[in-house]
Parts: structure tokens; C-alpha cells; sequence
């Protein structure tokens, strides 16, 4: 028997797509959602423009959890929850303004760094590869040769990875730990890879100043 939720007539199969936000599971967040700092950026980015305000919500809240640092935390038993947000924006290619959503963000953070470069934490965007690729962002110091590198203090690391798939990519490739390097850091723990050469870690840092 054919599932009636998978049941598909004439008119739904040649829906355009500008009207999939229409579709009965699209979620229909109420406007009231968006209050408070998040909210005021969120409309701001959103008016006048086809981005979507949750879009740019998400992209903010997830920014503010990266440069509010480790000094925040919510203690429940014997573990610190701190405001770590990890988003994901899908949308269709071209139609989804994932970039317009993002690109507020961007221009709140150069107006932080042109206040205090100390405001604002660090910036990836260039795609991630592995775990040891990962810690190279914010290590605790290495030495290349006889050179000493000097350790990166400031550990908050906004990574803004354009392709989701790019990551799920790399996760595939045998041998490569970033999927579980990414939890790592949701987890908040040190990022110490075993490797022969170079040896690099990030350790963990509770506060900011």
C-alpha cells in the first residue's frame, strides 16, 4: 500500500521551486523569535533584501558564542556549558542567500575590530582539511626546526565553511579525524593529534579579557 505522506498529485510535481517555502513541513518561525540585540540585527539585515532574518539570526548568535569566549558558562552538574553554536544554513544555490545572511556578521565584526581588534575573535574561512589543520588555527606553540612559533592565546575561532559538503568530504577520506575534531571543540577539550613531526596542540582556555 502507498504511504499517503509520500503521495505526490500533478499540480505538487510541477511546483515551482520559488514556492518550496510553501511546502506543508517548511518550518514558520513566528516573528517574535527575533527580539532583543539578535532580533534588532536580524530585521536590520533582513529589510528591504530577500535574506532571510532567521538566516542571519543564526549566522549572529553563532558569531556572538565564538567572540563571548570561555569566561560565560552555565554550570549543570560537574560540566561548564559555555555558548558554543555551531549553525547550519541550507538553502538552495543561488536562491538561499547564504552569503548575504553571513555577510552582516561580517561587516558587525570589522566595526568590533575597528573599535578593538580584542573585541572580535578569529576568522576561518578558507575551508577546513583535518584535525591537524584544524589546531594550526589556535595552537599552544610548536617548534618548526629550530625556530620556535609562538602560541596563538586568543582561541576563539569563528569558522565559516561555505560548502557544508567540503567537510563531509574530508571526513570520508581514510585516516582523516575532523569530524571528530569538530566535536572536540563543541566539547570544549584539547586538540592534541599524534603526529611524528611538529607537534602541535590547542589546549583549552576558560577565559577572555
Amino acid at each position: 500500500m502507498a504511504d499517503p505522506d509520500q503521495h505526490q498529485t500533478a499540480d505538487e510535481s510541477t511546483q515551482p521551486a520559488a514556492d518550496v517555502g510553501l511546502h506543508r513541513n517548511a518550518p514558520h518561525p513566528h516573528r517574535t523569535c527575533l527580539y532583543g540585540l539578535v532580533g534588532e540585527v536580524a530585521c536590520a539585515g533582513g529589510e528591504g533584501t530577500e535574506t532571510n532574518p532567521y538566516a542571519i539570526a543564526a549566522n549572529f548568535m553563532a558569531y556572538l558564542s565564538c567572540a563571548i569566549g570561555r569566561g560565560v558558562y552555565l554550570p549543570i552538574g560537574n560540566t561548564w556549558h559555555h555558548p558554543r553554536l555551531f549553525c547550519l544554513h541550507i538553502g538552495r544555490s543561488g536562491r538561499g542567500r547564504k552569503g548575504d545572511a553571513v555577510q552582516l556578521v561580517l561587516r558587525i565584526d570589522q566595526a568590533l575590530r575597528d573599535l578593538d581588534d580584542g573585541l572580535a575573535p578569529q576568522i576561518h574561512r578558507g575551508g577546513l582539511s583535518s584535525r591537524e589543520g584544524l589546531v594550526a588555527l589556535m595552537h599552544d606553540g610548536y617548534q618548526q626546526g629550530k625556530q620556535d612559533i609562538q602560541a596563538i592565546d586568543d582561541k576563539r575561532l569563528w569558522v565559516v565553511e561555505s560548502e557544508f559538503a567540503n567537510v563531509l568530504h574530508q571526513g570520508r577520506r581514510e585516516g582523516n579525524t575532523l569530524s571528530a575534531a569538530l566535536r572536540d571543540c563543541w566539547d570544549g577539550v584539547s586538540l592534541k593529534p599524534a603526529t611524528k613531526s611538529n607537534r602541535m596542540y590547542a589546549g583549552r582556555v576558560r577565559t577572555f579579557v
